[in-house]
């Protein structure tokens, strides 16, 4: 694009754009009016609605008048600060990366000396106008901005809230690659297909896949020294609804997620659980997370119900090819009740994946325990190793793996407290750092937050988190 521009620019236009003004300050029925391309501090200064008080209020002080208005980013926004009015009016010749083929300007009204701005939208023929840049030789990634509503251009210059609204976040090469961890068997997410544009969504690809976990409950009938969310029979309750939890998946299906994973505590002392999740693998592939203790009573006719669902399958854990191992972590008799469990889903012909924490006294039976799971169908992709992780109950154990947000990819996780960044911090006591937002938050907006996050974070330290995933 400079490219093009530079060559589209003769010496006799650069001399006339040079004898232009760089502002305009004007007072109109009492208002001191200030009109700049960039900013007061420089022509090609940006002033995002993102800015906070203290970088705007440098700007607004350098201005100095009541009423300060700009352009450059094409985003229209407005802000009072301290006594003046800071607006961005748009522009007129691009989008504002809302989605929306329309322009924007702004109305002014100054009536009895006090500024107020209105911002308008303008529709336009924006076909004529495409092509007419086409004729004219501009650069295709500016005719694709006014057909579409979105920018693949200049991202590099636009700080995380505002990339986080548009539809693309980074370059195509810049995008990580290489995230499958050699024998661990965990789902892969998509890699983006090339479309000939040079910039990608973040969502959907390597770096934040479009599986969303639901945190169905949090109490469970055990309490694993290494579970990151402390669920335990005790754990405070937090559950989400039956109601809660259609609208989700109707939202998460609306939002482009492939997969849900229902996890806990422990799903299967939900009530409403068989319900729910007949509803989710009716509408997409789903994945319940379980110890395979409880399969018993109602909850045994309950699972005998799930049968046969194309789109459903269990994954539990096993943490050693024997008793002995396994119940050091996990409590006397689970092992057997676990397999007990694993072999009736079996039976019924439900889809089984198991996952084994890695622990000091399990390492040796990774092998012996893939021979025992292959016995009933479950190898492959089906059996995977991951590490013990520091958080929860885990949270000072020697050999777990320290994680935070800036080294792992996000999986976006809903619990009855919130949104948060991944499975592993669903507790908001043990792992407050990993709330994205509290409460009930639309799943498109907590894709927007998490995006904005991952920007924010790579901004900081230049470098892209790392995968860790909780799924088979």
């Amino acid at each position: 694009m400079y490219d093009h521009t530079k060559a589209a620019t003769g010496e006799d236009f650069a001399a006339w754009m040079r004898k232009l003004p760089g502002e305009l300050r004007e007072e109109m029925d009492g208002v001191d009016l200030h009109c700049v391309h960039g900013s007061p501090l420089a022509v090609n200064d940006f002033l995002w609605e993102s800015l906070d008080d203290t970088e705007l209020r440098l700007r607004v002080q350098e201005s100095g008048a009541d009423l300060l208005l700009c352009t450059h980013t094409g985003i229209p926004w407005q802000r009072e600060l301290d006594g003046t009015l800071v607006v961005n009016v748009g522009a007129v010749g691009r989008p504002a990366n809302d989605g929306r083929r329309d322009t924007w300007y702004a109305i002014l009204d100054l009536a009895g000396g006090e500024a107020r701005a209105e911002l308008v939208p303008v529709a336009y023929d924006w076909c004529a106008q495409a092509a007419s840049m086409r004729e004219a030789g501009l650069p295709e990634p500016f005719v694709e901005t006014i057909e579409t509503g979105w920018w693949t251009t200049c991202l590099e210059v636009v700080p995380p809230p505002e990339r986080a609204r548009g539809r693309y976040h980074v370059y195509r090469e810049s995008m990580p690659t290489g995230f499958v961890q050699d024998g661990a068997g965990f789902t892969d997410a998509p890699i983006p297909g090339d479309d000939g544009l040079p910039v990608v969504s973040l969502f959907a690809t390597e770096v934040f896949p479009p599986r969303l976990w639901i945190y169905s409950n949090f109490h469970c009938n055990l309490a694993c020294d290494y579970c990151v969310v402390a669920s335990s029979p005790t754990a405070r309750r937090r559950e989400i609804s039956a109601e809660r939890f259609r609208a989700l998946v109707d939202e998460a299906v609306e939002e482009g997620f492939t997969e849900i994973y229902v996890t806990g505590g422990e799903p299967f002392v939900h009530p409403d659980i068989v319900e729910m999740i007949e509803y989710a693998s009716d509408r997409c592939d789903t994945v319940v997370l379980t110890n395979a203790m409880l399969f018993t009573g109602n909850r045994r006719r309950g699972l005998e119900r799930l049968a046969g669902r194309e789109r459903l399958t269990l994954q539990s854990s096993l943490d050693g090819a024997r008793a002995a191992t396994h119940d050091l972590w996990r409590g006397a008799g689970s092992w057997d009740r676990a397999m007990e469990g694993i072999r009736f889903a079996h039976g019924l012909g439900l889809p089984l994946r198991v996952a084994m924490t890695e622990t000091p006294e399990n390492r040796d039976e990774v092998s012996e325990l893939g021979e025992l799971l292959a016995g009933l169908g479950i190898s492959g992709d089906g059996f995977a190793v991951r590490p013990l992780v520091q958080r929860g109950f885990a949270e000072e154990v020697e050999d777990g793996v320290q994680v935070s947000e800036g080294v792992m990819a996000p999986e976006l996780t809903v619990t009855a407290d919130g949104v948060h960044w991944h499975p592993v911090g669903g507790d908001l006591q043990s792992s407050p750092d990993f709330l994205v937002a509290p409460g009930e938050v639309g799943l498109a907006e907590a894709k927007r937050l998490v995006v904005e996050r991952f920007l924010t974070l790579r901004q900081e330290d230049g470098t892209l988190p790392a995968a860790f995933r909780c799924a088979v």
